[in-house]
C-alpha cells in the first residue's frame, strides 16, 4: 500500500484526467493508514487543476485532515497555494480540529521577510466569515481551547493590526489594500478606529474598488453608526456607489429607517432612489416602515411643478408648428440633447425616449427632476486649484473621473487633483424653462419632437383589437391583453392564453387609451404569470404625469396565473394613454406574461383610500 500511495501522488503525469479525479474522490475512504498523507501530496500537485483539487478536498475527513495539513505545510519544496490553505482552514474550523487548525493559523500569521501578504489577509477573512456564518467566534476558543490553539489565536491580532495599516497605506499595492479592508471592524475594542478608517475611504479621491470594499465592510458591521457614515458622503457618490449603499441600507430595518430619515431631511432626494429599490421600501415586511416610505416617496413631485404641468396641458389646445419648434430645440435643447443630426448626446437621445405623448414630454421638460436615472445625474467637481467643473459622470476609473458637460465637452479629472465631488441628485436639465417657452411655443416644440422621432410601429395579432377603454358599471377600467396596442421587438399577443407574452425586449410595451369622467385615484390589480426563475424585475405603469412602479413576483410557473393588487395611481379627467413597460434592462429575460390590468376607483371605497 505505501508504494501504491507513492504512485498515486505522481498521477499529475498520467494522461487520463477523469481517472485521476475518480482516484482523488476515493482515497479518503481507504482503510489503509495513510489517506491523509496521500491526499496532502495530491493537493500539492503542480498542475493547478481546480477540479482535481476539489476532488482531493472532498475526500478529506476529520480523522485524516490533520495529517493532510501536516504534509501540505511541511513540504519545503512546494509552497501551498493560498486557496488551498483557505480551504483547509475552513474545514478545520467547521470540524473543530485543533491539530489541523493550529498550524494553519500560524501559517496565516507568519510574515515573510517581515511583511504579511494579501493572501494571508484574504484567508483570515474567509475564516472569520465562516465563523460568522456558523455562529462561532474566536473569542470562545481563545478562552476555552487547548493551549496550543489559544497561543495560535493570540497571534491573529497582529494580522488584524497589519491589515489596518495596509488598508490605509496609499503607497501599498491596490490588491493588498483590497485584501486588507475586509478585516477592518472585526475587533470590538478597535471598532471605533476601524469605523473611522472605513469612512475615510468613502471619498471621491479614493480608488473606486477601495470605496466598494469599504462600503461592503461597513455593511457587515452591526453598529448604529454605520448608516450615518454611509449617508454622510451621499452627494459625492458615483451612481454605482449609490446603488451599493442603498442595498446595504435596505439590508436591515433600522438602517432602512435611517435612509428614510435622510429622505425626510432632503439629504437624499426621493427621486434619487431608483424604481427597483424604491419598490423594496414600498414592499417592506414591516408595516410601519412601508407606510412611512409610501408617504415620503409620494412627495417626490413638487406641487408647484405638478400644477405647472397641468396648466400647460390645459393651455395646449391647438397643434404646434414643427418648423418653429425646430428653432426652439436648437436654441434651448441642442446643447445637451441630440435628435437626428442636431445637438449633442449629453442627456438621453430624444429619438429613444419611450413616452412621447404630450403629457409625457411636458413632464420631462417642465419637471425634469421628478424621476432622474442615476446615469443622468449632474455632478460638480471642485479641484484643488479652485476650479469647478460640472457635468454627467461619464466614466470612472481607479485614478480618474470623466465629466461630460454641455455641448458634449469632456473633462478628465485625476483623483489626486480632486478636492470634492458633489451631486444634488438633479438632472443637468434646468427647471424654469417655462420662463423661456410659454404655452404656444411649447406646442411648437412638442410638435417638432413628436414629428422628428420615429413613430413606433404597432404590432397586429389575431385576437388583439385596441379599443378605447371607458369605466364599467362600478367605475372600473379593464385593460386587457386583447384591447391594448402592442409595441416592441418581441412582445406578442398569445390567443391560447389571452395574454401578452415574450416580454423580453427593452422596447416592449403595452399601451391602452382610456377615458375617465373626473380626476381620481385608482387601485391597480394585475393578473399575471411569471416563473420564479425570472421574477424580481420592476415594471412601470405610466398615466401621463403619474406613475406606478412595482416588482414582478414569481407565480411558480408561466402557466400559473395570479391576481393581486399592486398599488394605486391617479388618472386625470379626460382621454389619456396608459403604458406598461419594464423599468430597466431585461437582458432577454421575460418581464411577465400579462392578462389584465384592472383599475378600480379607490376614493369611493368605504373607508376612503386603501
Amino acid at each position: 500500500q505505501p508504494r501504491v500511495a507513492d504512485m498515486l501522488a505522481t498521477l499529475p503525469h498520467a494522461p487520463a484526467r477523469l481517472f485521476r479525479i475518480n482516484v482523488d474522490y476515493r482515497v479518503g475512504g481507504w482503510p489503509e493508514p495513510r489517506p491523509g498523507e496521500v491526499l496532502g501530496r495530491l493537493a500539492l500537485r503542480p498542475d493547478g487543476d481546480q477540479w482535481l483539487r476539489s476532488a482531493v478536498l472532498s475526500s478529506l475527513r476529520p480523522d485524516n485532515l490533520g495529517e493532510a495539513v501536516r504534509v501540505v505545510l511541511g513540504t519545503p519544496t512546494r509552497k501551498p497555494p493560498a486557496t488551498l490553505v483557505e480551504a483547509l482552514l475552513r474545514l478545520a474550523t467547521t470540524w473543530k480540529q485543533p491539530q489541523a487548525l493550529v498550524p494553519l493559523l500560524r501559517t496565516v500569521a507568519t510574515a515573510d521577510n517581515g511583511r504579511l501578504a494579501g493572501w494571508q489577509f484574504r484567508t483570515l477573512t474567509g475564516l472569520l466569515d465562516t465563523l460568522d456564518q456558523t455562529g462561532r467566534v474566536l473569542a470562545t476558543w481563545a478562552t476555552d481551547g487547548p493551549p496550543e490553539l489559544k497561543a495560535a489565536i493570540a497571534e491573529l491580532p497582529r494580522v488584524l493590526a497589519a491589515a489596518r495599516v495596509r488598508a490605509t497605506d496609499k503607497a501599498a499595492p491596490l490588491e493588498e489594500r483590497l485584501a486588507a479592508v475586509p478585516l477592518l471592524g472585526r475587533e470590538p475594542d478597535r471598532l471605533a478606529d476601524d469605523l473611522r478608517l472605513l469612512a475615510d475611504l468613502l471619498t471621491p479621491q479614493t480608488h473606486e474598488e477601495l470605496q466598494a470594499a469599504a462600503v461592503a465592510a461597513l455593511g457587515r458591521i452591526s453598529s448604529d453608526q454605520v448608516p450615518g457614515l454611509l449617508l454622510g458622503p451621499w452627494r459625492s457618490y458615483a451612481p454605482a456607489r449609490r446603488h451599493q449603499v442603498l442595498d446595504v441600507l435596505l439590508s436591515r430595518p433600522a438602517w432602512a429607517n435611517a435612509l428614510l430619515d435622510a429622505v425626510a431631511s432632503n439629504h437624499v432626494g426621493a427621486g434619487e432612489i431608483d424604481a427597483a429599490r424604491r419598490q423594496r421600501l414600498l414592499d417592506h415586511r414591516e408595516p410601519a416602515l412601508r407606510e412611512r416610505a409610501a408617504k415620503l416617496l409620494a412627495q417626490a413631485t413638487h406641487p408647484d411643478r405638478q400644477q405647472l404641468v397641468e396648466a400647460y396641458q390645459r393651455a395646449l389646445t391647438t397643434k404646434g408648428d414643427p418648423q418653429r419648434g425646430a428653432a426652439l430645440f436648437a436654441k434651448h435643447c441642442a446643447s445637451c440633447h441630440r435628435l437626428g443630426n442636431v445637438g449633442h448626446a449629453v442627456g438621453p437621445d430624444l429619438a429613444s425616449v419611450g413616452d412621447r405623448s404630450t403629457i409625457g414630454l411636458l413632464v420631462a421638460i417642465l419637471d425634469p427632476n421628478r424621476v432622474v436615472e442615476t446615469r443622468y445625474l449632474n455632478y460638480t467637481a471642485l479641484l484643488k486649484n479652485g476650479r469647478s467643473i460640472t457635468g454627467l459622470l461619464a466614466h470612472e476609473s481607479g485614478n480618474s473621473l470623466t465629466l461630460l458637460g454641455q455641448d458634449g465637452k469632456q473633462e478628465i479629472i485625476l483623483r489626486s487633483d480632486l478636492d470634492e465631488l458633489i451631486s444634488l441628485g438633479k438632472s443637468p436639465m434646468p427647471e424654469g424653462l417655462e420662463r423661456e417657452i410659454p404655452p404656444p411655443a411649447m406646442a411648437d416644440l412638442i410638435a417638432f419632437l413628436q414629428a422628428s422621432a420615429p413613430a413606433p410601429q404597432r404590432k397586429v395579432f389575431p385576437g388583439n383589437q385596441p379599443t378605447l377603454v371607458r369605466p364599467g358599471p362600478e367605475g372600473e377600467l379593464r385593460l386587457t391583453a386583447g384591447n391594448c396596442e402592442i409595441y416592441g421587438r418581441t412582445l406578442r399577443y398569445e390567443p391560447k392564453h389571452r395574454n401578452l407574452g415574450w416580454w423580453t425586449s427593452d422596447d416592449d410595451e403595452a399601451v391602452w387609451e382610456v377615458e375617465v369622467p373626473r380626476t381620481g385615484r385608482y387601485a391597480v390589480t394585475l393578473e399575471w404569470a411569471c416563473a420564479d426563475s425570472s421574477a424580481g424585475k420592476t415594471f412601470v405603469l405610466d398615466a401621463g404625469a403619474n406613475r406606478l412602479t412595482g416588482r414582478v413576483a414569481g407565480t411558480g410557473a408561466w402557466d400559473n396565473y395570479r391576481r393581486e393588487p399592486v398599488g394605486t395611481i391617479v388618472l386625470s379627467a379626460g382621454r389619456q394613454r396608459l403604458t406598461l413597460r419594464a423599468a430597466g434592462k431585461l437582458n432577454a429575460s421575460p418581464l411577465l406574461d400579462l392578462r389584465e390590468v384592472r383599475l378600480e376607483p379607490a376614493d369611493e371605497r368605504p373607508g376612503g383610500k386603501p
